[in-house]
């Protein structure tokens, strides 16, 4: 038996994140933005930030596999707006901070999340 998954529409305008709908069915024209990372085997934390406001709209640990993916807003998509740094817990190392990061234009139908 073929089981496709559940996908959801959200409606992002932020801070009022709101669902609009959840369908078995791919959802047309589900346009998200995509980051995806290859962290080093020495970093062990990635933050993402917005640059305008500061906010943190990511931190996680080093996955095992070492890919970071984050889905945002479409909006990250058209300006560089984002600030993207990696650190390592130990302070051995500086903090590396890419700013001005723009984020792929992905299909959210077809998007693999997995880490």
């Amino acid at each position: 038996m073929l089981v496709r998954p559940t996908c959801l529409l959200i409606w992002c305008h932020g801070m009022n994140n709101k669902i609009l709908r959840v369908s078995r069915d791919p959802v047309p024209n589900l346009n998200i933005g995509l980051l995806e990372l290859d962290m080093d085997e020495k970093s062990e934390a990635v933050f993402v930030m917005d640059r305008t406001t500061g906010k943190t709209l990511g931190y996680a640990l080093r996955p095992p596999s070492g890919i970071y993916k984050l889905v945002l807003d479409v909006r990250f998509t058209a300006d560089p707006l984002l600030l993207v740094g990696i650190l390592d817990n130990d302070l051995q190392y500086n903090a590396a901070v890419a700013d001005g990061v723009k984020l792929q234009l992905v299909d959210g139908n077809t998007v693999n999340l997995s880490q």
